[in-house]
C-alpha cells in the first residue's frame, strides 16, 4: 500500500490565540528567526522536491531529492542564496528574496508516496499531482508569518500577497466590479491586484492604476464632455441625500488635484514623489473608498 510521505501537517494551535485572540499584521520586515523558521520548514519538505530533483537508483526507481541540484537550482533563480546554508544574522537575504525563496519552493514542492524497498534496502518513491503537501507547506509558511505579525501570506496559488488594512482589505473583498465600462473594470481590478503586492513599486503602481480608474471613471457618460459626464455622476450617486452633491464635488475636486500635485498619474519635474507606504495605502483607500460609492450606481 501506497502512503503518503510527511502525512499531516505542523500548524500548532496556540494558547495564547485562542486566549487573547491573534495579534494585528502590522510588520513588513523578516527577521533571521523567521527565515530561519521558514529553512526549518524547507529542510522538513526536502522529500516533497525529488519530482524536480529525483535522486535514483539503478532501476530508475527515485530514492530521495538530490539535494546539491536543488540548491544550485535555488541559487540560479535567487542570487542572493549563494550561501545558502551558511548565513548568519549580519547576511541574510533581505525579505523580498525570502519571499522568492518561499515561492520557489511553493513551485516545486509535489506528493510523495512510499513505493518500496529496493534490494539495498533502501525506499523508493512515486510522485503525484495532487496538491496536499503544497497546501501544508503554504499554511506552515502562513503561520510562521502570522505569528510574527507579518502581514505577509501565501495564496491557494502559492503567490505572495500581503494583507490589507482591515478596513481596505474588507472594502475591497466586498466590491462588486461589473459596470458596462471593461476597461473600467480592467482598471480597477488591476489596481486591486497590485495593491497587494508586496512590493513598494507594485503598490505604487496599484495608485496609478486607481487614479486612472477614477479619471475614466469621470468619463463613463457617452455623448459628454469630461466635466458634464463627472457631474452626472455626482448628481446620480448624490440623489436622496440633500446637499450631498457637495461633498461628493468638493472630494472630486479634492482627489484631482492630489493626482495633479503628486507623482501618481503624472512625472514631470516638481511632481511630488509618494514615498512612504502608509500614504500609499491612505491615497488608494481614500481613492477605492469614492470610486466604491460610485459602483453602487455605475454597476449593471
Amino acid at each position: 500500500m501506497k502512503i503518503l510521505v510527511l502525512e499531516g501537517g505542523r500548524n500548532l494551535d496556540f494558547f495564547s490565540d485562542n486566549e487573547l485572540g491573534k495579534k494585528e499584521l502590522n510588520s513588513e520586515e523578516i527577521n533571521f528567526n523567521v527565515f530561519n523558521a521558514i529553512v526549518g520548514i524547507f529542510n522538513r519538505y526536502e522529500l516533497c522536491f525529488c519530482k524536480h530533483f529525483p535522486m535514483y537508483n539503478d532501476r530508475r526507481q527515485i530514492i530521495g531529492t538530490d539535494r546539491k541540484t536543488l540548491i544550485a537550482d535555488i541559487k540560479g533563480y535567487i542570487p542572493s542564496f549563494e550561501e545558502f546554508g551558511q548565513f548568519e544574522e549580519w547576511n541574510f537575504p533581505n525579505k523580498y528574496s525570502v519571499l522568492d525563496f518561499v515561492q520557489y519552493c511553493y513551485s516545486k514542492i509535489s506528493d510523495v508516496y512510499y513505493d518500496e524497498t529496493d534490494f539495498f534496502g533502501r525506499d523508493t518513491y512515486i510522485t503525484m499531482s495532487t496538491n496536499e503537501k503544497k497546501e501544508a507547506f503554504r499554511k506552515e509558511v502562513n503561520q510562521i508569518f502570522e505569528r510574527n505579525q507579518i502581514v505577509f501570506y501565501v495564496d491557494e496559488n502559492g503567490n505572495i500577497k500581503r494583507q490589507l488594512p482591515i478596513e481596505m482589505g474588507n472594502l475591497i473583498n466586498d466590491l462588486p466590479v461589473k459596470t458596462n465600462d471593461d476597461n473600467l473594470n480592467e482598471l480597477i481590478k488591476l489596481a486591486i491586484d497590485n495593491i497587494h503586492k508586496p512590493e513598494i513599486e507594485k503598490r505604487t503602481f496599484a495608485l496609478e492604476k486607481i487614479w486612472d480608474a477614477y479619471e475614466r471613471m469621470k468619463t463613463y457618460y457617452e455623448g459628454m464632455n469630461k466635466r458634464n459626464s463627472a457631474n452626472t455622476l455626482i448628481e446620480e450617486v448624490a440623489r436622496g441625500t440633500n446637499n450631498f452633491d457637495e461633498v461628493l464635488e468638493a472630494e472630486f475636486r479634492s482627489l484631482t488635484d492630489i493626482g495633479n500635485k503628486f507623482q501618481i498619474r503624472h512625472f514631470e519635474r516638481g511632481k511630488i514623489k509618494v514615498n512612504d507606504k502608509k500614504h500609499v495605502d491612505y491615497l488608494f483607500f481614500r481613492m477605492i473608498a469614492l470610486i466604491s460609492l460610485c459602483l453602487n450606481e455605475l454597476n449593471t
